[in-house]
């Protein structure tokens, strides 16, 4: 699978790393089974780590229903920042995207960041790089 969620309770934070070719389907998947972990809390914050997808598999259509689908999880009055690092220039575009569809249905506050530092800092993390963050996967990818 190209996505996976790590609940991070002692970070309040969904950590989201994303490798390979990105499809709606399979972050989606990941999605649900995060939101099920008995460790996650929907006031939790999220990143999201694009650095390590080399094809993103999903059009417009596909990532308004991802959002549609992922709202449907969120209770309303809730809020969080949600960051994404997104280091290159079509995976910036493609956070854009979602950033704009999310703006209303996602209880995210969103923003995107090209380093690792200037997100962790967004989120009130005192972390030095993303590979503690996200365990064996940034290994495997590579």
């Amino acid at each position: 699978m190209s996505v996976h969620h790590f609940v991070r309770s002692d970070l309040n934070l969904v950590a989201v790393y994303c490798c390979n070719s990105l499809t709606a389907a399979d972050y989606y998947a990941s999605f649900r089974n995060s939101v099920a972990h008995p460790e996650y809390g929907p006031e939790m914050n999220h990143i999201v780590d694009l650095t390590d997808v080399t094809d993103y598999a999903l059009d417009f259509v596909q990532m308004l229903g991802l959002v549609n689908r992922m709202a449907a999880h969120f209770e309303p009055g809730v809020s969080t920042k949600a960051a994404l690092l997104a280091p290159s220039e079509l995976s910036f575009g493609v956070a854009r995207m979602f950033q704009s569809l999310a703006d209303g249905n996602l209880p995210h506050d969103i923003h995107i960041f090209e380093d690792f530092g200037a997100a962790a800092r967004f989120l009130d993390l005192d972390l030095v790089g993303r590979f503690g963050l996200f365990g064996e996967a940034t290994r495997r990818s590579a």
